[in-house]
């Protein structure tokens, strides 16, 4: 299944992708590669939450969290690969 049919499948809406919050380029494509700057857990320019799990942040927040800047993420890809159903291979995936 195609990424963009099934992200409307779960009616998921990708965010604007978040503006740099430093300089750096969210995403950018070298030939047929893009890459795509790792992600805060932004909202409206503003970070989900703030601190460690257990202190200050539970693990829900944190899944949530999570979840909000592989949305950025794929919301920075598309932006600049015009749609996701391009995407033919994933080759390296960092998260911290």
């Amino acid at each position: 299944m195609k990424p963009e049919k099934a992200l409307a499948e779960m009616k998921i809406t990708l965010p604007a992708a978040p503006a740099a919050i430093a300089n750096y380029l969210p995403a950018v494509k070298c030939g047929n590669v893009v890459y795509v700057s790792g992600q805060l857990p932004l909202v409206n320019g503003e970070l989900m939450y703030q601190g460690r799990i257990g202190d200050g942040v539970s693990q829900g927040q944190a899944g949530e969290a999570v979840v909000q800047c592989t949305l950025n993420a794929l919301s920075a890809l598309r932006g600049l690969a015009g749609s996701l159903d391009c995407v033919t291979r994933v080759v390296n995936l960092c998260g911290f």
